[in-house]
C-alpha cells in the first residue's frame, strides 16, 4: 500500500489525536458511571444516546447515504464492539483507571500484526521501534501489578484485542461507506445483542446518571468519527500508535478525579512516551539525520 499525501497524514494524525483525547475523556466518565450502573444497562444506554446524537444529522441528508453496503462490516463490528466495550467497561468499573489504560496500550501492538496481515501495509523498523519504545514507557509510567492472577486484569487486554481487530477491519471493509453510516449501524447492532442482557438486571437510575450516560455518548460519537476518518486517510499501523498519549492524560484525570498522584517515575514514563510519538511522526530522512548527528556528537575525540 502506498504512502499517503503529506497533508493527508498531518490531517489524519490531528484527526487520530482528537479522538485520542476524546476516548480518555470517555474512559473516565466510564469509570464514574460504572460504580452507579450495571455494565450492560450502561452499555445500552451509550449507545442508545449514540443513537440520539446521530439522528439530526441523518434527518438533515447530511451524512449521505445510509445504505449498507455489506452486512458483514456490520455484523463483524457490532461483536467485536461489544466484546471489547464489555471488556473496558467492567474492567473501568473494578480495576484503577491507570491501570486500565496502560494494558489498553497493547492496542498498537494488535493492530501492526493484523494491519500487516489483513490490509498488507508495510512496517518499517521504525514503526516497530516506536511502539516498543512506547510500550517501555507505557511499563515505567505504571508497572502494572499483575502478580496477584485476577482473572479481570485480562478484560483490558481483550478489550485492546477487539478493538484493534475492529479498527483493521474498519480500514478494510469500511471504505464503501460514510462515517456516520458505519457509526449508525454500530450503534444499532450493538444494542441488539445488548438489550437482552440488559433487560434481565435493569434498574432505577438517577437523572445525573442519564446526563453522564449522553456526554458519554457524545466523547463516544466524537471518538468513532474522527477515528473512522483518520484513519482512512492514513497508515493504520502508524497513527494507532499515537494512542500512547492518551496514558499521561488519563494519570492527570485520574490524580484530579481519582486522588492518584503520579511520580518521578510517572514522569520519566510520559517522557519515554512523547518521545515515541515524536519518532513515530518523523519520516525516515530525519531520523537518519538524527542518527548521524547523535553518532557523530558522541565519537571519542581523537588522540
Amino acid at each position: 500500500m502506498g504512502k499517503a499525501h503529506p497533508p493527508a497524514y498531518k490531517k489524519a494524525f490531528v484527526f487520530v489525536l482528537i479522538a485520542v483525547v476524546s476516548g480518555t475523556l470517555m474512559d473516565t466518565l466510564l469509570k464514574v458511571a460504572g460504580a452507579h450502573v450495571g455494565t450492560w444497562q450502561l452499555l445500552v444506554l451509550r449507545w442508545s444516546f449514540a443513537l440520539l446524537v446521530l439522528l439530526p444529522i441523518i434527518l438533515t441528508g447530511s451524512a449521505g447515504s445510509m445504505h449498507i453496503q455489506s452486512w458483514r462490516v456490520h455484523i463483524a463490528r457490532g461483536l467485536l464492539n461489544c466484546l471489547g466495550s464489555y471488556a473496558l467497561f467492567y474492567a473501568l468499573a473494578t480495576l484503577p483507571l491507570s491501570v486500565v489504560i496502560t494494558i489498553l496500550f497493547a492496542e498498537p501492538l494488535f493492530v501492526i500484526p493484523f494491519a500487516v496481515l489483513i490490509l498488507h501495509e508495510r512496517v518499517d523498523t521504525k514503526d516497530v521501534l516506536a511502539a516498543l519504545l512506547g510500550l517501555v514507557g507505557v511499563v515505567v509510567m505504571s508497572q502494572p501489578d499483575v502478580s496477584q492472577g485476577d482473572w479481570k486484569m485480562l478484560l483490558p487486554l481483550v478489550a485492546a484485542s477487539s478493538f484493534a481487530l475492529l479498527n483493521v477491519l474498519t480500514k478494510k471493509w469500511g471504505a464503501q461507506e460514510s462515517p456516520v453510516s458505519l457509526m449508525l449501524w454500530m450503534a444499532v447492532s450493538t444494542l441488539l445483542i445488548t438489550i437482552p442482557f440488559a433487560a434481565s438486571q435493569w434498574v432505577e437510575l438517577r437523572w445525573q446518571d442519564y446526563g453522564m450516560a449522553l456526554a458519554i455518548a457524545v466523547l463516544g460519537s466524537v471518538y468513532s468519527y474522527f477515528w473512522i476518518v483518520g484513519l482512512r486517510l492514513g497508515n493504520v499501523a502508524k497513527l494507532t500508535q499515537l494512542s500512547f498519549l492518551s496514558l499521561p492524560l488519563a494519570f492527570g484525570l485520574g490524580w484530579a478525579f481519582f486522588h492518584e498522584k503520579p511520580g518521578a517515575v510517572t514522569v520519566w514514563g510520559a517522557l519515554i512516551i512523547a518521545a515515541a510519538v515524536m519518532l513515530l511522526s518523523m519520516n525516515m530522512a530525519r531520523v537518519k539525520t538524527a542518527h548521524v548527528f547523535l553518532r557523530r556528537l558522541f565519537k571519542p575525540a581523537k588522540s
